[in-house]
């Protein structure tokens, strides 16, 4: 990783980037046929799963944006923005191809450690609400070092080389 970051967004851009190019490792092995079966995520098949990863920074890049941007750090579901930008998202992912989907996931990491680069020391414990059930405020690095949107939704991916190859 050549860009440069503030020493506590390090560890969770490393980890981000690393996250990504496993997605993409894995998706690149899952074979044409296993993407309209059903994931562990209940109602999604695999192929939801990787449009789903393919905008998966969506809200922490919103996080980080509203910190950047000195914009209003209130990000909970009922302000309607979060919930419009993500569902619109989702639908444009919808109508991409298995490949695009990949490039995409490649091309938002990449955009998302951009964002981060920009991220300064001092923006650390800048107070930012996340969520409706925990209505408090938490610094943006307990929120980037919390953040697993995208290994979570790792792990729904994998089954999709070991069910097709059972499949066989």
């Amino acid at each position: 990783m050549s860009t440069e970051f503030a020493s506590w967004v390090a560890p969770a851009a490393r980890r981000f980037q690393s996250t990504r190019q496993e997605i993409v490792q894995v998706a690149r092995e899952v074979p044409d046929d296993a993407w309209q079966l059903a994931s562990p995520v209940a109602g999604w098949t695999f192929r939801d799963v990787l449009a789903h990863l393919a905008v998966g920074y969506l809200f922490c890049d919103m996080v980080v944006r509203a910190v950047l941007d000195d914009s209003d750090h209130d990000l909970r579901p009922q302000s309607a923005k979060r919930e419009e930008r993500i569902a619109t998202s989702l639908a444009r992912g919808a109508a991409l191809t298995t490949e695009e989907l990949i490039a995409k996931v490649l091309r938002e990491g990449e955009e998302t450690l951009e964002l981060l680069s920009r991220v300064g020391e001092s923006d650390e414990n800048t107070p930012v609400i996340t969520s409706r059930t925990m209505p408090d405020a938490m610094g943006l690095g307990v929120f980037l070092s919390g953040y697993h949107h995208d290994e979570e939704h790792l792990e729904h991916l994998r089954p999709a080389l070991a069910r097709t190859s059972l499949a066989r």
